[in-house]
């Protein structure tokens, strides 16, 4: 199992310290860093490769929709799991249109934490496999006729 590459999005030094306490606990995960706002959040995600971001939504003036948001219109998009107080309907819908893939409201203890990890790694498997598998799929309807062709060129008696 390859390590997660996390980041943790969060304003609040009480809160920040408890995720990257409960980070440490889970096995195969890789803090690339922590940040307080979004600014710095995207300079950190512009130089590292990061797999998923533990994100607050309230960052001081600015809301980490708008990090998810700046997210998507890039090709490597990591995975995000929102950690808030916010429990608002419209930004939880916000939240998951813009392919938000948990939020745990706090607070929240380990378990909690620990399941939107696993739920994280899971789904990063499953797209794995479905990646490697369209690239077979492609290799094949690519690469697979010419040398079906050459194979029975081969077999067949030269007159």
């Amino acid at each position: 199992m390859t390590d997660l590459n996390v980041l943790i999005v969060e304003d609040d030094p009480m809160v920040r310290r408890l995720n990257v306490e409960y980070l440490a606990r889970i096995d195969a995960t890789h803090l690339v860093g922590h940040c307080s706002d979004v600014a710095s959040a995207t300079a950190v995600l512009q130089r590292e490769a990061v797999d998923l971001v533990l994100l607050d939504v309230y960052l001081g003036r600015r809301s980490g929709l708008e990090l998810v948001e700046w997210l998507r219109e890039r090709d490597t998009a990591p995975e995000v799991i929102l950690i808030t107080a916010a429990s608002e309907p419209e930004t939880v819908r916000a939240a998951r249109r813009l392919g938000v893939i948990d939020y745990l409201i706090k607070p929240f203890d380990f378990a909690r934490f620990a399941d939107a990890i696993a739920t994280c790694r899971r789904r990063r498997a499953a797209l794995d496999v479905c990646l490697a598998v369209s690239i077979s799929a492609r290799w094949i309807s690519c690469f697979a006729p010419a040398a079906i062709i050459r194979s029975r060129a081969r077999r067949s008696p030269k007159d």
